[in-house]
């Protein structure tokens, strides 16, 4: 059976700062609440704040959001 798991050094842990140049309408912060990080649609109204575990749950989030 062929291995299915992939190491960090092959796939570089997600930053905040990646989902920002790959979601720039979405500005993505951690405000130090128990590892939840967020993101809010810039210049939206009403508000739109998504939150994620991580930054990988986040982008899951936001993906889902924009369809």
């Amino acid at each position: 059976m062929p291995e299915t798991e992939t190491t960090s050094s092959e796939h570089p842990a997600l930053t905040l700062e990646d989902l920002g140049r790959e979601f720039p309408a979405w500005l993505c912060y951690a405000p130090g609440i128990n590892g939840v990080v967020f993101a809010r649609l810039r210049d939206h109204f009403p508000l739109m704040i998504l939150r994620g575990d991580d930054p990988v749950s986040l982008r899951d989030e936001i993906r889902r959001w924009t369809g």
